[in-house]
């Protein structure tokens, strides 16, 4: 540690006295001298005594390359014998601008957090870095930090495989783009395989891409698997070998279109991450002898396919036959062409879904948006308790569920109470950061969509049905039975349903992913991303439609109870009516333009990704539950029998509790 901490202070020092030497070039004028503060020294010259000489070839002087010994290795924090190492080194590279770069390539070293025993492991084995210059070394550097290699993962990796600091720039950009545009996988997933499989960055691009479609299509592994075993650590004749030794003994099958197999494959990890012995004796049931002989079979196998392949190449043959096993040139082909398609379509939209869904988290937890689960949960919990109460006092008194009005009020607490507990649980599930199936997300939106729908088109009705009972008061216990109730909640549930689950399948995009966020909006938007108006029209339509039917009976039943002198007093019970239930309908139709208005703004490039999240957050969190908070007082208990008949319940429960005491 000591002479890591003396090494950090030569190097700064150095820094210093090469920033004073660069400065007296800009600033010095003819035929003056100009002295400076003492700087480090390098055997028996300074770096910056070259700016102590007025004569002209004073600055020429001054970019020869400094002398090296062994003694300014150690000063720098190095032992003997590492010094002597790293000075011999230096000695056999050949160009006037050796020394120089071998100084900078150890100045940048030791700046990026490395200690004299991991400078000499990462020289040794990359003798190539005391050739690149030091603008190219921090450029490549801070490369791989903007693709998230971040500290402690950094050094991990320059120690593990230095040669990644020899590749250039755009290579490994070329390479990340690979992997991201023509493999899919995330910005995640391509960081993590940099930290674990730095090598794939001089890996051939085209060879890289067989490898990846030969795991997912031939083997059926997706992405996550592939970055969690590190399958871009082995070679591509290192996978095909032991995957064709498995699939010839029937224990391995390429799964379907479906992803679906007759037998359990074994896992990607216990093929690769397992020396050959294991694999051999416990993936593979075998013996040693047997794998020794196939390997040289599958050799010599490949090798006459090849040559088929040129022979067939060279004849201008459109077609390559199967020589009695799996051949390189039939899989490329098939991949490259055949496969497009598939790779396109199921895979874009997985990484839709993924890339979604990471992003969205990022920016909740940037905001803390995750606090907005405690007011989220404080609503549901004390609607749940109102709810259940009025439940039970309509259902067990005769009388009110004899009553079609009661009936649909009843019918609105239970659809809230089911919207209440789904959202609860994808609050919870989105907060703790649970990774759940795509399909049963998709499952809970389609439940979350009809139960909302139901109370909206619930209320709408019960709107209604004052209407009828005010307009038509003879006819309308004989139109209305309780059975004809009945049956209107169940075709309105029916009805409310139809929309998502026709859409579901319809658009059916299958996905075996895992997301990182369960969201309506995310749901109904990925399912039909490239005819978005479909969706947004059918809510926005819905609700506009509820709206006029909604004003158009209040309209109407002002002007047909006016006269009848229940609006002339202030604070009337017709006007306290009325204006309650106007509040708890805005309330309830506000969230749907407000989320019909997240489904519009999904997919606009130049809205930004924060303002869909906060929108969506709080309309989930907050104005989707206030009017379910309501719902039991404004609607239950502003009716009279119902009032009466929960007191009459609560009395009689009292009573049963005081005979049973005594």
């Amino acid at each position: 540690m000591q002479r890591t901490n003396m090494g950090m202070r030569v190097v700064a020092k150095q820094i210093i006295g090469w920033t004073l030497r660069d400065s007296s070039f800009v600033f010095s004028l003819p035929h003056r001298k100009i002295h400076h503060p003492p700087c480090l020294r390098i055997g028996t010259r300074s770096l910056s005594s070259s700016a102590d000489h007025t004569h002209p070839h004073s600055n020429q002087r001054s970019h020869e390359p400094p002398q090296w010994s062994p003694r300014s290795l150690v000063d720098m924090g190095f032992t003997d014998s590492q010094a002597e190492e790293i000075h011999q080194s230096v000695r056999s590279i050949r160009g006037e601008g050796a020394a120089r770069n071998a100084l900078s390539t150890l100045t940048t070293l030791f700046v990026l957090g490395l200690n004299c025993s991991s400078v000499l492991k990462v020289l040794n084995k990359c003798p190539e870095l005391y050739s690149v210059k030091e603008t190219q070394l921090q450029q490549r550097i801070s490369n791989l930090r903007k693709l998230g290699l971040l500290e402690g993962s950094l050094q991990r990796v320059v120690v593990y495989y230095p040669k990644i600091l020899t590749v250039p720039v755009k290579s490994v950009k070329n390479v990340v783009l690979l992997l991201k545009e023509k493999c899919l996988f995330t910005t995640q997933q391509v960081t993590d395989i940099l930290r674990d499989s730095p090598a794939v960055v001089l890996e051939d691009k085209d060879q890289l891409e067989y490898k990846f479609q030969y795991v997912y299509f031939r083997m059926g592994v997706k992405q996550a698997d592939m970055v969690k075993c590190r399958m871009f650590r082995f070679t591509l004749d290192e996978l095909r070998c032991r995957h064709v030794f498995l699939e010839r003994r029937g224990l391995y099958q390429t799964p379907d279109k479906k992803g679906q197999t007759t037998i359990v494959n074994p896992k990607l990890d216990s093929i690769l991450d397992v020396d050959q012995e294991a694999f051999i004796a416990r993936v593979a049931r075998a013996s040693a002898e047997e794998y020794d002989v196939f390997q040289k079979l599958l050799e010599r196998e490949w090798k006459e396919e090849e040559l088929q392949g040129k022979i067939e190449a060279d004849s201008d043959s459109e077609e390559s036959e199967d020589v009695g096993g799996f051949s390189v040139l039939d899989v490329r082909n098939s991949l490259t062409y055949s496969f497009t398609p598939v790779l396109e379509n199921s895979m874009a939209f997985n990484k839709e879904i993924l890339n979604f869904t990471q992003d969205w988290v990022a920016i909740v937890e940037s905001w803390h948006l995750g606090l907005f689960c405690i007011p989220a949960t404080v609503i549901t919990l004390a609607t749940l308790i109102a709810n259940p109460v009025l439940l039970c006092c309509i259902f067990t008194f005769r009388a009110l569920r004899q009553e079609t009005r009661y009936l649909l009020v009843a019918n609105t607490l239970v659809a809230d109470m089911l919207f209440l507990v789904l959202n609860l649980t994808t609050t919870f599930i989105n907060s703790v950061e649970v990774r759940i199936p795509w399909i049963a997300c998709e499952l809970m939106t389609i439940f979350l969509v009809t139960a909302y729908s139901c109370a909206i088109l619930t209320v709408t009705v019960m709107v209604v049905d004052t209407f009828a009972a005010v307009n038509w008061p003879l006819h309308y216990h004989d139109f209305l039975t309780p059975a004809r109730t009945y049956s209107l909640l169940v075709l309105m549930w029916a009805l409310v349903a139809i929309f998502p689950l026709t859409l579901l399948i319809v658009k059916w995009e299958s996905s075996t992913e895992d997301v990182f966020a369960c969201l309506a909006v995310i749901s109904l938007g990925l399912i039909q991303n490239k005819n978005m108006e479909g969706i947004y029209m059918y809510f926005l339509v819905c609700a506009t439609a509820c709206s006029l039917v909604i004003f158009y009976c209040y309209i109407r039943l002002y002007m047909v109870t006016r006269m009848q002198g229940i609006w002339q007093t202030r604070f009337s019970r017709a006007r306290v009516t009325v204006l309650a239930h106007g509040v708890l309908l805005f309330l309830y139709f506000i969230p749907g333009f407000l989320f019909a208005l997240e489904l519009l703004l999904f997919h606009k490039k130049h809205i930004s990704p924060d303002v869909n999240v906060w929108i969506s957050t709080l309309n989930g969190s907050f104005f989707m539950l206030l009017p379910r908070a309501l719902a039991p007082y404004l609607y239950g208990l502003r009716y009279r029998e119902i009032s009466d008949y929960l007191t009459l319940l609560l009395h009689r429960q009292r009573r049963l509790s005081q005979t049973t005491l005594s």
